[in-house]
């Protein structure tokens, strides 16, 4: 019975430390080009872009918290969704935002 529940457990940590590795590496990308893309497009000016990019990281990064925090409540399932999800989800919105207005502008 112990060899059993020792299997198991260091089955759990293989999963876990790989998918941590795979995770870190998506949202680590994402922290880092994200911001800085959505800056860009934002201001021309690169001291107002990297103060963008920094807040725009932070703020990503606190309202992703805040909302997998707050999906624990969400029906029909009341499962929460991961942290990593809703940061990169925001980082993305925010680009495909910037990108549709900087089309608009370029056009009109």
């Amino acid at each position: 019975m112990r060899l059993a529940g020792l299997a198991c457990l260091i089955a759990i940590a293989l999963a876990v430390s790989l998918a941590a590795i795979t995770i870190g590496a998506i949202l680590s990308t994402a922290l880092l080009i994200g911001p800085a893309a959505i800056a860009l497009r934002l201001t021309r000016m690169p001291a107002l872009a990297t103060l963008a990019a920094a807040g725009i990281a932070i703020a990503a990064t606190w309202i992703g918290i805040v909302l997998a925090y707050d999906s624990f409540t969400w029906p029909p399932s009341h499962h929460g969704w991961p942290v990593s999800f809703f940061i990169v989800a925001l980082i993305f919105a925010g680009f495909v935002g910037t990108q549709v207005t900087g089309r608009r502008r370029r056009a009109g």
